[in-house]
């Protein structure tokens, strides 16, 4: 129970306290998942309808003593210029990091967007969502009037209050309180009280037993729902029986028509331009200079680019022109950059470096691994091999293998060529990092400055060579000998 449970009086001098505060804003009372104002000259509360025909309200006058029957009751700091009634949220499940692939996802997100910007309403975001930044990013291009709401913590209603009357929120901020009266109600996810301040819900994505399936749920069934809640009626995003139970509740099922926008991958097709000089595509077992070369393996790149900014992603993504990011697309991307870009992310030193491989390509084939901390492949049949005195010459060096105690010891400088020899990335498994018999060299290398003799680049098959011909007339390497046979009767 909280500090306010023994007296209702309270909370109407706490409310009166907060609308007094500041005139530009006003308190709201949420309770149940239901909107009221509070008339501070009558110490009532008024139901607020979301339905523009009744004006607004239901002229319902409640007495204090429902409080007390009530599962949950929140305050709701806004400003005056909230347009209640005239509001949107945008709804999705978690999806996978690999967002370039998700076009259906960012088909109905740009939809949802156009429809919010035609209806002429305002959106309402959070940035604890999964829509939140595409969202955020989506209204400043539309120029659609965005409000950002913040759930209070862990901390007391007094601690809440006294936090708003210290500093008050931006206007375009919406501050919810913790639960006033019944401290030990669970917290319901961020998405519902979205979806309780809305007038237009839209579920994107949502997946069985998860916060958006049970917010739209329980807002559904709250009475008189005055809502309109469009579910994409796409199995990919909501499977059918998801779709069919928010149906049987109130729910529209919310089909896009037409041909879907698709995202530029900058994938192999089969009519692709090929080069003349088939002679540069190499078998791997036909190529006999392994050992004087170190190899860099790409790997799916999920997120932003490293010389891209997340902003530049998000603009990307809404304009459906992001690119794959699959090891080929990201090999096809330093070739035609001529630059491998470092990188600090698995560093202890927080050097940017470029890390290679010694081994030869032919056990490199073998050494393709899931790393689950990374959640991602590595050692692809990807990559860019560069001639071992090259690498010399541009500072590269052996990485030294040690436990956490040699690394204290090391100099300052060497410390960005130390990996620890045995490693865990879980309770459940240790790796030997020695096998890989690492180099690396720090800071970004310019492709552009090396002969086109002392650096080859390698693929899986012999489609990924006619795609990396286009942007790389050096020597490249087939790894895989079931496609060799290609090369012959190209």
């Amino acid at each position: 129970m909280s500090e306010f449970a023994a007296s209702h009086k309270s909370i109407s001098q706490l409310v009166i306290r907060l609308h007094e505060s500041n005139s530009k804003f006003r308190v709201l009372v949420l309770i149940d998942g239901v909107i009221y104002f509070f008339n501070h000259q009558t110490k009532c509360l008024s139901r607020f309808s979301l339905s523009i025909g009744k004006n607004g309200l239901d002229d319902v006058i409640l007495d204090d003593s429902v409080l007390s029957y009530s599962k949950s009751i929140r305050l709701a700091f806004v400003s005056c210029e909230l347009p209640l009634g005239l509001i949107a949220s945008i709804h999705s499940s978690r999806r996978r990091t690999d967002l370039e692939t998700q076009t259906a996802w960012f088909d109905h997100l740009r939809t949802a967007l156009a429809s919010v910007r035609r209806r002429r309403l305002s959106l309402l975001t959070s940035e604890k969502t999964t829509c939140h930044p595409f969202v955020k990013r989506g209204a400043e291009l539309m120029e659609i009037p965005l409000f950002e709401l913040k759930l209070a913590k862990g901390e007391s209603v007094d601690q809440w209050s006294n936090e708003i009357l210290a500093q008050c929120p931006s206007e375009s901020t919406i501050s919810i309180s913790p639960e006033i009266f019944n401290s030990q109600c669970p917290k319901p996810p961020i998405d519902y009280f979205l979806m309780v301040l809305a007038k237009c819900v839209f579920v994107i994505a949502a997946k069985k037993n998860g916060n958006t399936v049970a917010s739209a749920s329980k807002i559904l069934q709250s009475p008189d729902c005055e809502k309109n809640v469009f579910v994409a009626n796409l199995n990919d995003l909501v499977a059918e029986p998801i779709r069919e139970e928010l149906s049987r509740l109130g729910a529209v099922n919310w089909l896009l028509l037409g041909e879907s926008t698709q995202v530029d991958g900058g994938g192999e097709t089969e009519d692709a331009v090929v080069e003349p000089e088939t002679s540069r595509i190499i078998p791997l077992k036909e190529w006999s200079d392994s050992i004087d070369f170190v190899f860099h393996c790409t790997r799916q790149r999920r997120g932003a680019w490293p010389d891209q900014s997340e902003q530049e992603l998000v603009d990307q993504l809404l304009a459906a022109e992001a690119e794959n990011r699959s090891a080929c697309d990201v090999l096809m991307r330093i070739a035609s950059m001529r630059t491998l870009i470092a990188s600090n992310k698995l560093n202890r030193a927080k050097a940017n470096v470029v890390c290679f491989t010694e081994r030869s390509l032919e056990n490199v084939k073998s050494m393709r691994v899931f790393r689950s901390h990374l959640s991602k492949w590595d050692f692809e049949p990807f990559g860019v091999g560069i001639r071992r005195s090259v690498i010399v010459e541009l500072g590269g060096r052996e990485v030294q293998y040690g436990t956490d105690e040699s690394y204290a010891q090391l100099a300052v400088s060497d410390r960005p060529f130390f990996q620890v020899a045995m490693g865990s990335v879980n309770s459940n498994a240790r790796i030997d990092w020695t096998k890989e018999c690492e180099w690396r060299v720090i800071g970004d290398i310019d492709l552009g400055e090396i002969a086109t003799e002392d650096m080859v680049f390698f693929v899986s098959d012999i489609q990924s060579a006619r795609r990396l011909q286009s942007v790389w007339e050096g020597v490249i390497i087939v790894m895989h000998s079931d496609s060799m046979h290609q090369i012959r009767s190209s």
